[in-house]
């Protein structure tokens, strides 16, 4: 039943793509979030179908809860703010865009609850130079 996932994340990547932000990128639909972590110099958006839930909701059908992760990630040369806050600032401007936002391609799928979080240490950032946001919707 993973397809109502991958279609729902399909159809989150097209609205992302159908619009401008204030950084360019393109946005794919991936299974796994790690693909790709070799070329990180421009933005890289991701779209990750996380899970799916099926609770019946009558005798005639179902409700499905499908979470998606939409992960921006890019390798930033600097710690400073005004290297990192663009990034922080284009998650945040995904969530408002998509916040009340019906799928073109699936009017009935309604946002629900949604999130953001930062996945990145100190230590990490230093290391490898990469930066993680992910914002995570429910449709």
């Amino acid at each position: 039943m993973m397809a109502v996932a991958t279609d729902i994340a399909d159809a989150v990547a097209a609205e992302l793509n159908g619009t401008t932000f204030s950084m360019s990128f393109t946005a794919v639909r991936a299974m796994f979030p790690d693909r790709d972590l070799d070329d990180l110099d421009a933005v890289s958006v991701l779209v990750v179908p996380r899970g799916l839930s099926i609770t019946r909701a009558s005798r005639a059908g179902d409700f499905h809860d499908v979470e998606i992760d939409i992960g921006i990630r890019q390798q930033v040369a600097d710690e400073d703010n005004a290297t990192i806050d663009p990034l922080i600032d284009l998650a945040e401007e995904i969530l408002d865009f998509l916040r009340d936002r019906r799928l073109t391609a699936f009017s009935n799928a309604l946002p629900g609850e949604q999130s953001y979080r930062t996945l990145y240490s100190a230590s990490q950032l230093r290391e490898s130079g990469l930066l993680v946001c992910v914002c995570t919707m429910h449709y």
